[in-house]
């Protein structure tokens, strides 16, 4: 297998695993997108709920050859992130809002803690989770609340 169908199969494993999970408040036809985009585009096309796959950006691939192998070990990011539309921006609702985020945030972590085979994802293997949760407001008043998760995976290529 080259490097970068490996690669490919992880990020490809990512966006099967959004689209296939129930509890992530994504509805019943994901939109699942491998880009990076401001929430505002998103909003613009109408386009929320939706997730981002973001492979290999904010830390890029470092790649470690095998000592006496034709094996490289690759050590990369991938980030997730989810946007949801808000419903108001009294202090009630954001707090309401951010907590509901905030849960489907630790739903897609939990997803790789109890689905089998346990933290690999396309043959790699998640070695560290981080989560942030927040709210974006456009300058028409709506309010944007999103989720990103940043997985560090590790994963070999011959």
């Amino acid at each position: 297998m080259t490097t970068y169908s490996r690669i490919n199969t992880i990020v490809d494993a990512v966006i099967t695993d959004l689209q296939t999970a129930t509890t992530l408040g994504l509805g019943s036809s994901p939109k699942v997108y491998e880009r990076d985009e401001h929430p505002q585009a998103a909003l613009n096309r109408g386009d929320l709920p939706c997730a981002y796959v973001i492979p290999i950006m904010e830390g890029g691939d470092e790649v470690s050859p095998g000592i006496n192998t034709s094996s490289y070990r690759h050590e990369f990011p991938i980030t997730v992130t989810a946007y949801y539309m808000g419903n108001d921006l009294t202090a009630t609702q954001l707090g309401i809002d951010l907590r509901t985020t905030r849960n489907y945030a630790y739903q897609y972590v939990d997803y790789y803690l109890t689905k089998s085979g346990g933290r690999t994802v396309g043959g790699g293997h998640i070695k560290k989770l981080k989560v942030d949760v927040g709210y974006w407001v456009s300058g028409g008043g709506q309010v944007v609340h999103y989720w990103i998760v940043k997985m560090d995976v590790t994963a070999c290529s011959s």
